[in-house]
């Protein structure tokens, strides 16, 4: 019986061959798969983020144009979470 040198046959290593060439198309697969999930997951954080500025931005200014309005709000705000929290 014929080997490689490593202790394997020719039909051996075919068959290794055989499933390290499945076995990579299987992953390639898979991450052509995810690709446009993982690009969504991107825009979709992107369109959060620039939300999430704007909100602070406005209210920020807001805070600014009207301070004893929303420090009044902050404590009724506060103080009905202090009465649903206890």
């Amino acid at each position: 019986m014929k080997t490689n040198g490593h202790g394997n046959t020719p039909s051996t290593t075919a068959a290794v061959d055989r499933v390290a060439a499945m076995a990579h198309q299987v992953v390639d697969n898979a991450a052509d798969a995810a690709a446009p999930a993982a690009d969504w997951l991107t825009e979709r954080s992107e369109a959060l983020s620039a939300r999430q500025k704007k909100l602070v931005a406005d209210t920020s200014g807001y805070v600014t144009a009207n301070p004893l309005k929303a420090l009044g709000i902050a404590l009724v705000a506060g103080l009905l979470l202090g009465r649903i929290l206890l």
